[in-house]
């Protein structure tokens, strides 16, 4: 996510410390087959877990109590990778574990850790993408962003397998060396698998820095070799510029140059059977540049342009990008929520002459407008989604809502459709994935940073500002349970077995006083 962007990252409370009793390890995780192998759990974002994959339901989800919690350095904001008895996450010290699922009583031991050696400036932490996970030649690999560099090491050891270093600066002294310029990867890789061949895929941003390079979209050939894997970008897709590049400087092409206007700190969604590749860009603090605040399809084959949208703005320094990661909707659709409150639905395959086609939009929220190129409200975390009542639908949470339709600093004025709909300033809200009607909204919700998750029947968020697990009937939006996290998780929940995995801690750098109350957090579902 990006610097001016990420509220999630700027949360300044003090977090009230409260004292649990860890009880000791119970179930295996889950049949073999069940997981969570990446951001959203799939390619297509869909951040719902198989009804045979866990125990959490509305029935079990009252009796859930703290499984183990491993505190770390710094925050865990990144949501864990869960797949063969194993936890994979980051913090914000450059650190990644393997932390069992099941540990036995007592402190919790890492199966192995990893610290990047990727010195590039960050916004807030080291490491912020989430880890995918894939099995490639009978070898299994977990892939993350740190830094600017995207990491492939053996997820059985630790060891680093490969590293391709993202940033687009060309000169070799400086690219992945440079700690004052945050130039890095926050984006979460989605991995796809298609014939014989496996494509990894992640954005790269600057954090609306001119003349720092070209950001965008990489895709990568993960390839298995006789040492270990091999990763190889295959083409670059930049907004800016509207093309894909390909070739030896496919990575640097542009170097020193760039608005900073399409960073692309979210994760990208994959349609393999429509080839296409969806994301959103980043706000944009240069004045008469359209390219920020979009949604983008692109080709997986080739990266090129298959369609971009911008929803109409009266100015593009409001902060209301596209921060969110899309999600695959049923009927051919794709879906992204922006932090102006709005939720977009538009066809996956454009119209004529290469035209988005806009199906339904929803006022889900409400934005939150400090000051030009601030805000601090509207969809943040990915939405989730799932079902209510068996219609397909999408859940989504909010951040800190504000009445104002512009920032402080321009003379706002007050949102005067609020008088029609003000519970759109509550925090986590259920529409149709058909329509986009608004279904219910959740009054005791508070404001999320985080992605939702959705398991049968239940919707799980990382409630940012009361630092709790919370979990609500997915048919109504009641509250079901309401679990004390000892920092503010920004997380997504993520259910296996009988258990929830999540990141816990945010501030506003490595120096934050809150990094003492971060760590990885289990919940399970108590034995009958």
């Amino acid at each position: 996510m990006g610097a001016r962007r990420r509220v999630a990252v700027a949360f300044g409370a003090v977090a009230l410390v409260l004292t649990i009793v860890v009880g000791p390890a119970a179930h295996a995780s889950g049949p073999a087959a069940c997981g969570w192998p990446m951001y959203g759990h799939d390619p297509g974002h869909s951040f719902a877990q198989a009804p045979n994959c866990s125990t959490v339901t509305v029935q079990t989800a009252p009796t859930l109590t703290p499984k183990w919690v491993y505190p770390t350095s710094q925050p865990v904001s990144a949501s864990p990778a869960i797949v063969d008895s194993t936890v994979y996450v980051g913090d914000w010290s450059g650190t990644f574990y393997a932390l069992p699922t099941d540990p036995p009583p007592g402190p919790v031991t890492p199966r192995w850790t990893y610290k990047v050696d990727d010195t590039n400036g960050f916004a807030f932490g080291r490491i912020e993408s989430s880890a995918a996970y894939v099995s490639i030649g009978g070898r299994h690999v977990v892939l993350f962003g740190g830094g600017a560099t995207l990491y492939a090491l053996d997820a059985d050891t630790g060891t680093k397998l490969a590293g391709v270093c993202l940033d687009p600066r060309a000169d070799p002294a400086v690219r992945c060396k440079t700690p004052d310029v945050e130039a890095e990867i926050e984006s979460s890789p989605a991995v796809v698998q298609r014939g014989g061949s496996t494509l990894v895929l992640a954005g790269i941003d600057v954090h609306n820095d001119e003349n720092v390079g070209r950001t965008g979209v990489v895709a990568l050939a993960l390839r298995s070799t006789k040492s270990g894997v091999s990763l190889t970008p295959v083409w670059k897709f930049d907004p800016e510029a509207g093309v894909p590049y390909t070739g030896d400087d496919e990575l640097t092409r542009g170097s020193g140059t760039g608005t900073g206007c399409a960073g692309v700190w979210s994760s990208p969604a994959v349609d393999v059977a429509r080839d296409l590749v969806f994301f959103g860009t980043a706000s944009c603090s240069v004045d008469g540049v359209a390219v920020g605040e979009h949604m983008w399809a692109i080709r997986l084959d080739t990266g090129a342009l298959a369609w971009s949208y911008g929803p109409p703005r009266e100015s593009t320094r409001d902060d209301d990008d596209f921060g969110a990661s899309p999600n695959l909707l049923p009927g051919g659709m794709v879906g992204e929520a922006s932090k102006d409150g709005w939720y977009y639905a538009l066809d996956e395959q454009a119209g004529p002459n290469h035209a988005p086609r806009l199906r339904w939009k929803t006022h889900v929220g409400e934005s939150g407008h400090l000051q030009q190129d601030f805000a601090v409200g509207g969809a943040i975390g990915t939405p989730a989604t799932g079902t209510v009542n068996g219609g397909p639908a999408i859940f989504v949470t909010t951040a800190i809502s504000t009445p104002f339709d512009a920032p402080l600093d321009s003379g706002p004025t007050i949102d005067q459709s609020l008088t029609g709909d003000p519970a759109r300033l509550l925090s986590l809200a259920a529409i149709s994935a058909t329509d986009g009607t608004v279904l219910w909204r959740a009054p005791l919700s508070r404001q999320s940073y985080g992605a939702p998750t959705f398991v049968n029947g239940v919707v799980l968020v990382p409630s940012t500002f009361d630092s709790t697990l919370a979990a609500f009937a997915a048919d109504t939006g009641l509250p079901l349970a309401m679990l004390p996290v000892v920092g503010p998780p920004a997380s997504a929940p993520t259910p296996v077995g009988n258990s929830i995995y999540m990141g816990a801690g945010t501030g506003t750098g490595t120096d934050s006083p809150l990094s003492d109350a971060s760590g990885v957090w289990a919940f399970e579902v108590a034995s009958p």
